[in-house]
């Protein structure tokens, strides 16, 4: 039972063997560019995937969008602040998925960054611009 223990919390979810596998020279080399245009773009930044944040070297306001929303949508947590935050645009850039989850981000908040922002990139993320820094 040990050594069966041992192998299965070795092996990785499923879920996770996309994220945890080195991606292919063409994916590498897109991440790649969408880190430099954080790193190199003034300003805070709002992503699903806050790695590539932190890749570039800039500090991540908001670190946990499954738990905020999930939070949001019971009442423990306060999102106006966020919501706040992208009305004024204090982020010049926001990185989602071409379809982002719904158990990720609540309406409000994919309303307040499709009325504040543009879609500046489609890539392996979508890079959205705050309509002011056009």
């Amino acid at each position: 039972l040990l050594a069966l223990q041992a192998v299965v919390g070795w092996t990785p979810d499923r879920w996770y063997a996309k994220e945890l596998a080195e991606p292919d020279p063409k994916v590498r080399r897109q991440l790649d560019l969408i880190v430099t245009n954080v790193h190199n773009t003034p300003g805070d930044v709002l992503a699903e995937e806050i790695g590539l944040i932190l890749l570039a070297g800039k500090p991540v306001p908001y670190d946990d969008p499954q738990a905020m929303a999930a939070l949001a949508r019971v009442g423990r947590w306060d999102q106006r602040q966020l919501i706040d935050d992208l009305n004024n645009r204090r982020f010049s850039l926001v990185l989602l998925p071409a379809n982002p989850r719904d158990e990720l981000w609540t309406p409000e908040v994919l309303a307040a960054i499709h009325a504040n922002y543009d879609l500046k990139f489609r890539d392996i993320w979508f890079t959205y611009q705050a309509k002011d820094l056009r």
